[in-house]
């Protein structure tokens, strides 16, 4: 979920030369996920479960908690980091996918089921291109 709520921002990184404001709720939920990691699901070297004090779905009180804390916040910041570096890493390797979607679309405005995938085949049937 972080690295798909990342793409957007990535995209526009690397398209743009900076991300702006759109990736705004992506990037809060990216926040929540990675909270969810270390203070709920024990998934960065803490078994402790700060979620454990409030029983029941994620709350916001867990996001609170975890980022108040000095070892969790640097555990969430690691888990975005690294998230954001593979997305960018992919997009990266994959731009010519990127590209010929965003072509494609500014051709016809919508892009729905096959014919995403048709855009997809051909763009790596022309492969990427020479660097």
């Amino acid at each position: 979920m972080i690295k798909i709520a990342f793409g957007g921002m990535v995209a526009e990184e690397l398209f743009f030369g900076e991300a702006g404001t759109g990736p705004a709720g992506d990037l809060a939920a990216a926040t929540r996920t990675a909270c969810a990691m270390v203070g709920a699901y024990g998934m960065a070297g803490s078994l402790i479960s700060v979620e454990a004090m409030e029983p029941g779905p994620i709350s916001e009180g867990l996001v609170k908690k975890v980022l108040a804390d000095k070892d969790m916040r640097k555990s969430v910041e690691s888990i975005l980091d690294k998230g954001r570096q593979e997305v960018r890493t992919l997009v990266d390797q994959h731009r010519h996918l990127v590209e010929a979607l965003r072509d494609e679309l500014l051709r016809r405005e919508e892009l729905v089921g096959d014919e995403i995938l048709e855009v997809l085949a051909k763009a790596e049937i022309e492969g990427a291109p020479a660097v």
